[in-house]
């Protein structure tokens, strides 16, 4: 009797061991439950929205997202990204009053190694509009200014007005490299008008019309600086320039405007590029 009872307890412990080694097998082959980290399921998000918003070109917003995606987890790239988005925004602000130098120095240091390569492009991409816009500033919207300033100081309203008017005739005027000159424009018209219209009445119709007629003819009319719709860049400029130089054309005696023009008589004749042009092109030119 007392052997049977050590066995029937013997049997039952191995029947114990046994079905814990059962269940710990079960366990161990059961997935385990994924863990998900909140802070990186965060950080990712406000990175991507940041990344959207620089698509957008919306960099003072996209600043704002990297920064809000550091505070969640310090990283380089949040830190790097967000600082490049800073130098966008006040690169355009300084582009937009005009301060093209100080523009492309801070899109410059936009560009970084370590940063997003779509801010990195668009940085790249401002420096050579700011490179544009200076020129065209310096050929065009500069010496039509000093020319109104000289004329309203001179008393010579009409053509003031005139010189004015085709600052905002050019075909450029409304990006946002020029608005500076642009509001300088509007306003100065502006000013004119109130002081014809105080001195009479009868003399403010006649300066209206002569206006009238100056952004379609004249002086206005020069400022088409586009060939089948695209702005010609300085670079574009100076390869018209060589070409004219290798077809024995003294190329400094053409002014900007004229090469444009030239260029665009070569293109409508099939000569897509600088290099196209012939003689027969500036000849009938």
């Amino acid at each position: 009797m007392k052997h049977k009872t050590i066995w029937a307890i013997s049997a039952l412990a191995v029947l114990a061991i046994l079905a814990a080694g059962s269940y710990i097998t079960y366990r161990q082959n059961q997935p385990q439950p994924i863990r998900i980290d909140q802070n990186k399921v965060k950080y990712d998000k406000l990175m991507n929205q940041a990344k959207h918003l620089v698509k957008e070109e919306e960099y003072a917003k996209a600043q704002a997202k990297f920064d809000d995606a550091y505070a969640v987890k310090q990283t380089k790239s949040a830190s790097v990204y967000a600082k490049q988005a800073k130098d966008m925004t006040k690169a355009l602000s300084y582009a937009k009053k005009g301060q093209f130098t100080k523009a492309s120095s801070l899109a410059k240091s936009a560009i970084d190694s370590h940063g997003y390569w779509l801010l990195n492009d668009h940085a790249q991409r401002l420096i050579n509009n700011l490179k544009t816009a200076e020129y065209y500033y310096e050929e065009d919207i500069q010496p039509l200014l000093k020319k109104a300033q000289d004329n309203e100081s001179s008393g010579q309203i009409d053509e003031a007005r005139n010189n004015y008017q085709a600052i905002l005739d050019l075909s450029y005027i409304d990006q946002i490299f020029y608005q500076k000159y642009k509001t300088q424009a509007q306003d100065a018209l502006e000013r004119l008008k109130s002081m014809q219209e105080s001195t009479s009445s009868s003399k403010s119709s006649t300066s209206s019309t002569a206006t009238g007629t100056a952004g379609s003819t004249g002086a206005g009319a020069k400022g088409d600086h586009t060939v089948d719709g695209k702005t010609v860049t300085q670079p574009t400029i100076k390869e018209i320039k060589d070409r004219l130089n290798e077809l024995g054309y003294n190329a400094n005696a053409w002014s900007p405007q004229d090469l444009i023009d030239l260029y665009r008589h070569a293109y409508e004749n099939g000569h897509t590029s600088p290099d196209q042009i012939t003689k027969e092109d500036v000849d009938s030119y």
